[in-house]
């Protein structure tokens, strides 16, 4: 993923592994004996992987994926396509160059700790290098990319989501951890390669479709090296709509990985995108305003890996000048309206809504009985019915009747998006 020409290589010179330097050498501020030989301890292991000319650009580490890497051989070792993440045969490999060079003795856990300590002090970043290195052509593609490349139909609410979602990767991508708890969401029939662009934009090692089960250990470090993650199927997750909207708006990761001792907080990198074959996937009552869905055609996967890196070069210019990644206004009005013409219809709904198109407080109880239904045919599951209705329709629920025929049922009054909220 990382190429040659990285800006990381730039800045590391690449030392000769003849070093011309000596274990008894003062060159090196190596802990000695009386004899002024070096001892073997965790104090030289490291000064010898940091300063001596063959470990130079050796070691390092990737802030992206969180894992050590080898950025070209161990000493001695041949071949091998570099960087990639380090192996334990190279930990082996370590400890035979120490033991050839004056430490027959060099123990395992000693090289080990001073191998993992030392890539931490040599940290490169390729999602910001592949950022930082771009440069915008001039050309808007931004605004459409959604129209031009995947086939939905232009309007202003589709350029807008389009634009705020890109900028929040790249906002991402510079700033982990920065709030971006929203969902883009292609829908259209299978087939039209909905992952494909994903991946293509992402780029195939920073995309993922196979996320764990969400608020899980496994998912948490799932993340790692992810830079958009398809959440796929959405109408299949019916019953997790909260963990889904938990698990997005989360910006820090806190976990303790796989063999290690201490938890970690890792701020996220990664923004999500759904995808689904299906119109009426949504299942969330209280209007899913963290999702944003667009109607995708025809996607011209070959059309958008050509023009990948202007499009992220013109959301990296964006981001650098400021421009916010949420949406807000009428645009927020209208992606809940999208959302809530993808809720499963229900026969009552038009009656429901015509019921309380002109009241300012109502229950449950009363909207049953000006839709005709008889008290003694009643039931809590048609109660239930009603008020998934009534907060899709931007009522909200406020408190309870203090007095009179309908005293203690559970109080409804429109919500500031009642009356735009179909």
């Amino acid at each position: 993923m990382i190429a040659k020409d990285n800006p990381y290589f730039a800045v590391r010179k690449r030392l000769s592994n003849d070093s011309g330097l000596s274990y008894r050498n003062d060159e090196l501020p190596l802990i000695r004996d009386d004899k002024k030989r070096p001892i073997w301890n965790m104090a030289n292991a490291i000064t010898l992987l940091t300063d001596h000319g063959d470990w130079q650009s050796v070691l390092g580490f990737n802030q992206f994926t969180m894992r050590r890497v080898l950025l070209r051989a161990v000493p001695g070792q041949r071949g091998g396509e570099y960087p990639r993440p380090l192996e334990d045969d190279d930990y082996s490999a370590a400890q035979a160059w120490f033991n050839r060079n004056g430490f027959p003795r060099a123990s395992m856990e000693i090289v080990r700790a001073a191998v993992r300590k030392v890539c931490r002090h040599q940290s490169y970043d390729p999602l910001r290098d592949y950022l930082d290195g771009l440069q915008w052509d001039g050309t808007r593609r931004l605004n459409s990319w959604l129209a031009d490349y995947c086939g939905a139909e232009l309007s202003e609410y589709l350029q807008e989501v389009g634009k705020r979602w890109c900028i929040s990767a790249v906002a991402r991508g510079f700033k982990p951890g920065c709030k971006a708890d929203h969902m883009l969401v292609l829908e259209g029939a299978q087939g039209r390669k909905k992952s494909t662009a994903l991946a293509t934009l992402a780029g195939e090692d920073w995309f993922s479709d196979a996320l764990p089960q969400m608020g899980t250990k496994d998912a948490s470090s799932y993340l790692r090296g992810k830079w958009i993650i398809e959440v796929g199927e959405l109408e299949a997750m019916r019953k997790e709509v909260d963990a889904i909207k938990a698990f997005i708006t989360r910006q820090v990761e806190t976990f303790r990985p796989a063999y290690g001792r201490e938890e970690v907080s890792e701020p996220r990198r990664c923004v999500f995108a759904g995808t689904t074959n299906k119109d009426d996937w949504q299942r969330d009552e209280t209007g899913g305003r963290r999702f944003w869905p667009v109607r995708v055609g025809e996607i011209d996967v070959d059309g958008l890996a050509r023009d990948r890196n202007q499009i992220w070069a013109e959301a990296v210019m964006l981001y650098r000048k400021g421009e916010r990644w949420w949406i807000e206004g009428e645009v927020a009005e209208q992606a809940q309206a999208e959302v809530a013409d993808r809720r499963p219809d229900d026969p009552w709904r038009a009656d429901i809504a015509r019921v309380v198109q002109s009241r300012s407080e109502i229950t449950a109880k009363q909207v049953l009985g000006e839709m005709g239904v008889l008290p003694c045919d009643m039931t809590p599951i048609l109660a239930r019915r009603v008020t998934q209705e009534l907060v899709a329709l931007g009522w909200e629920r406020a408190g309870r009747i203090t007095s009179g025929e309908g005293k203690g049922a559970a109080r409804y009054i429109p919500g500031e998006d009642a009356v735009r909220v179909r």
